[in-house]
């Protein structure tokens, strides 16, 4: 019981309740958790992650998106909303990384179109009415490709 501080220390094994890291870390070879594992920013994986049970992603706030506004996805989940049918094809591409997933959801009333023209690749112009969920986007460079089909449409 009680407080470990090291530097560059090596240990066999630690057995805690609570373990936290400050500043950047590695941890090498198979990492397990049997509860919750939470990371403050960002967290990479080199090779295969392995989700036992639910991905889950987390809401970001509601993008209130206006006529040809650009739309700067914060999250996996990406909610939107507007005071009128709106129509964009400004997506941000230069935020994020390659491989980046998004999914866009109309949480407003009012229709939401996303135009199939750069940067967006989609099946064809994305129609969001209220409630309506795009597919899976994913960053493949410079454009933002559909992956899977939206919901609703």
């Amino acid at each position: 019981v009680g407080v470990v501080y090291a530097q560059t220390q090596r240990f066999q094994s630690v057995l805690t309740s609570t373990l936290t890291v400050f500043n950047a870390s590695n941890l090498r070879g198979a990492v397990t958790a049997d509860a919750s594992v939470a990371v403050g920013t960002d967290a990479t994986v080199a090779d295969d992650l392995t989700v036992g049970n639910f991905l889950g992603l987390t809401p970001q706030t509601a993008i209130s998106v206006t006529y040809q506004g650009t739309i700067t996805p914060l999250g996996g989940v990406q909610y939107l909303t507007s005071a009128a049918s709106r129509g964009t094809r400004l997506v941000v591409t230069t935020t994020v990384d390659i491989g980046t997933i998004t999914m866009f959801k109309n949480t407003g009333s009012f229709t939401l179109t996303l135009t199939d023209t750069a940067p967006l690749k989609l099946s064809g112009n994305l129609v969001l009415g209220p409630g309506d969920a795009s597919g899976l986007l994913v960053m493949t460079g410079s454009f933002w490709e559909q992956f899977t089909p939206e919901s609703d449409n």
